[in-house]
């Protein structure tokens, strides 16, 4: 409920942080629901953490945040103990609302992009699922898979991002095959399928 929401702001690290010790345990599984990370208590206005949301261990879920306004990414998936974490339903990189006058709103009314990256996995983490979100209005990317195998992309809204909507791999569009050790890269480094053919009226 929105009563129970926590306002994570100016924080010179990160907002939230799941992270593994220097023995190399972690604490894993939480859940960091419904927060408004990076914004004012409104939602509207910029209270930037210098990133938004870190996590290096496994079995999270981050769901139904405002992740909004940070200095650096809205998330950050790092590590090779970041798997099977669960990001869904997330704004990221928009207001929580926007008043205009007259309505309809323009889409750039919503805009409080993340300076950098809506969402970075990096670090080897595997099988993490980033689902259902609207990642948009961000200075980077809006998704970038660096690396790591099996992370499912699936029903996202990524739109109006000052870079690539979507990027695994090597920046920027890679070639259709890879060719040898795409094996070990995000999508086998393949940003697009190739288009075989077409049709319409």
């Amino acid at each position: 409920d929105p009563a129970q929401r926590n306002l994570i702001m100016f924080a010179w690290n990160a907002g939230v942080e799941l992270l593994d010790n220097s023995g190399g345990a972690e604490g894993y599984g939480n859940h960091v629901t419904n927060n408004f990370i990076g914004t004012s208590a409104s939602g509207g206005a910029m209270a930037a953490n210098n990133l938004g949301v870190r996590v290096r261990t496994h079995e999270n879920v981050i769901e139904d945040n405002l992740i909004s306004g940070n200095q650096t990414h809205g998330i950050l998936i790092e590590g090779p103990l970041a798997d099977a974490n669960r990001v869904s339903s997330n704004r990221i990189g928009l207001k929580s609302f926007a008043l205009c006058f007259p309505p309809p709103c323009e889409a750039d009314e919503y805009a409080l992009g993340n300076i950098e990256m809506g969402v970075l996995v990096q670090g080897g983490g595997s099988g993490n699922h980033i689902q259902y979100n609207e990642v948009a209005h961000n200075g980077q990317k809006g998704i970038r898979l660096f690396d790591g195998l099996r992370n499912r992309l699936l029903g996202n809204s990524v739109h109006r991002n000052a870079s690539l909507g979507i990027d695994v791999g090597v920046a920027g569009v890679n070639p259709e095959y890879p060719g040898t050790g795409s094996d070990q890269l995000a999508n086998h480094g393949i940003n697009a399928p190739p288009l075989a053919a077409a049709r319409g009226g």
